[in-house]
């Protein structure tokens, strides 16, 4: 079901080119499976799925973690990068097992330097997308309906990150696209990958994207903070 899924989603995204674009495929269809297959490899490289923790939460078995000698954003983090460790390696084995078809369907890197700036963008774009799933995760201190919540930031984040379609094709005016954080995720590494970037516009996503990585830690921090003194009358 999963692969169906991901088979349904690329019908889905090029449809979506097509009518974005004005019914003009003026992109050509291997740029078009490059961005969406090592924009999805990317996109899994860094995903670790900590807006289910809210459910964790939810059930209020996060208490003990609260004592632990580290901070929470810290244990939580250490806890899911294991996991996305192993799964990177999945990740990594697929790239390997599927190398001979690259040649023929999909584009290679425009250079070594964007290898290296993508490189660069991973550990950002990775705590990225951790403080935006733990802020969904943290939600669940104020509300109850925590799986709809997860379900429809997983839809928005499909928008908003461009995995859907490219996000220059709505808005196609770059520094507007610096201050979306989904973007970082799928959009921003893709042009990088692609070459659609000059190396100053890299340089440009990488600091931007550092500086808003610490804004979402810093506003997690506070959403944590707050969300214990909510609940300090029930026993947390």
């Amino acid at each position: 079901m999963f692969a169906l899924g991901n088979v349904i989603t690329l019908v889905g995204t090029v449809l979506t080119w097509f009518v974005a674009s004005g019914a003009e495929f003026d992109v050509p269809f291997k740029n078009q499976l490059t961005y969406y297959i090592i924009g999805t490899f990317f996109y899994s490289f860094i995903n670790m799925w900590p807006s289910y923790y809210g459910f964790i939460i939810k059930r209020g078995n996060h208490s003990s973690i609260l004592l632990t000698p580290t901070g929470f954003f810290q244990y939580v983090y250490s806890q899911y990068l294991g996991m996305a460790l192993f799964q990177n390696a999945n990740v990594i084995f697929i790239i390997l097992l599927t190398s001979p078809l690259w040649f023929t369907y999909i584009q290679p890197p425009s250079s070594l330097v964007s290898i290296l700036l993508l490189i660069a963008l991973i550990p950002v774009a990775a705590v990225i997308m951790f403080m935006l799933e733990m802020l969904v995760a943290l939600a669940a201190f104020f509300i109850t309906e925590v799986n709809g919540l997860t379900l429809n930031y997983g839809f928005a984040s499909s928008i908003f990150s461009g995995r859907l379609f490219p996000l220059g094709l709505l808005i196609p005016v770059f520094w507007v696209h610096l201050f979306n954080p989904f973007a970082y995720l799928f959009y921003h590494p893709m042009q990088i990958y692609l070459g659609n970037y000059s190396n100053l516009e890299s340089l440009q996503v990488i600091t931007v994207g550092a500086i808003s990585s610490l804004l979402l830690y810093f506003i997690g921090r506070q959403v944590f903070q707050f969300g214990l003194r909510k609940n300090e009358s029930v026993g947390l």
